[in-house]
């Protein structure tokens, strides 16, 4: 059995993808973002009224060194286009190669052009958590 995580385009989000479907009705949305899920690497949109925890959690120098420690962590061993991109690349051809059997080849084309856009993403993630961390003083 092979596990394919289906929300790897929700992982360090850029946010961009605006309101969800029925005009805003995003069930993930961030009150107060537009409809946006995700936050920047800052948080600097993270307030204490609307995020009272986050937001009391982020004023506190300890947690934030934390966060800071954690997301050069997981932006160096986890989510990195080394480590993903292979990982993206075999679901892309374990499922291929069922479409295949099935002779489905706009579901190929599909699933294609869905695994180049993981593929992106996690470039322009990665590219984004190191701007951020190098501006913060991380190595």
């Amino acid at each position: 059995m092979v596990w394919i995580p289906w929300d790897n385009n929700e992982a360090m989000d850029d946010g961009s993808r605006g309101p969800g479907p029925a005009g805003g009705n995003n069930p993930s949305a961030t009150p107060g973002r537009g409809g946006q899920s995700a936050w920047t690497f800052s948080l600097d949109e993270v307030t204490a009224e609307i995020w009272p925890l986050i937001g009391f959690l982020l004023e506190d120098a300890v947690y934030h060194g934390r966060y800071i420690e954690l997301l050069t962590q997981v932006s160096a061993e986890v989510f990195t286009p080394a480590r993903m991109t292979p990982i993206y690349e075999a679901n892309f051809q374990m499922l291929a190669d069922y479409l295949g059997d099935v002779d489905d080849s706009e579901a190929i084309d599909a699933l294609r052009a869905a695994t180049d856009q993981l593929v992106r993403h996690v470039n322009e993630r990665a590219a984004a958590a190191d701007a951020f961390l190098r501006e913060h003083g991380a190595d």
